[in-house]
């Protein structure tokens, strides 16, 4: 965990509290809500890495609201995430649906309207299958990389106490290898 992260608070609270928004965003059938919840455990997830900094962006046509993550390039390593500037988006997705892979094409057309140049997807459901499942929609196209994480993976990374940045790191070196 980032220095600055130890700094700040306990990392049995921090985690501790990961894991309650985790369980808050959860909905029926073991997959995220959208709505608040999700985008509150979203962002917090995702702020625990030095270098991003997490804001909301409201669509007014849709009213859907994304999390969005800028760079901060001066961050413990900011350097090797500013490839991904000006944006990265952060969505969700459900595997269990017939139209999954139809679901992360949409996403990626969101991505295009920030434009975001990495896409991460935070995945439910999938089964014993959900982590082929999720290197199958990883890869890139067309300048977008799109990083596909299973929820059972997060919940591992909490329960651990693990690197978000690190784990994150090493999604995107896989899915930069392949072109979808």
């Amino acid at each position: 965990m980032p220095a600055e992260v130890e700094q700040v608070e306990d990392l049995d609270a921090l985690y501790g509290r990961l894991q309650s928004l985790r369980q808050a965003a959860m909905g029926p059938h073991s997959a995220y809500r959208p709505g608040k919840e999700w985008e509150t455990f979203a962002a917090a997830l995702f702020a625990t890495v030095p270098a991003f900094s997490v804001y909301p962006d409201l669509h007014r046509d849709t009213g859907q609201l994304d999390v969005a993550l800028t760079i901060n390039r001066d961050a413990p390593g900011g350097n090797l995430w500013a490839v991904y500037q000006p944006a990265i988006l952060v969505e969700q997705v459900h595997l269990d649906d017939a139209a999954a892979e139809r679901a992360v094409e949409t996403l990626m057309a969101r991505a295009a309207q920030h434009p975001a140049r990495l896409l991460f997807v935070l995945a439910t459901g999938g089964g014993q299958e959900a982590t082929e499942r999720c290197a199958a929609l990883s890869g890139t196209r067309e300048g977008l990389c799109v990083v596909c994480l299973p929820d059972a993976e997060i919940a591992r990374l909490l329960e651990e106490r693990g690197n978000l940045d690190r784990l994150l790191r090493n999604r995107v070196r896989e899915a930069r290898m392949r072109r979808i």
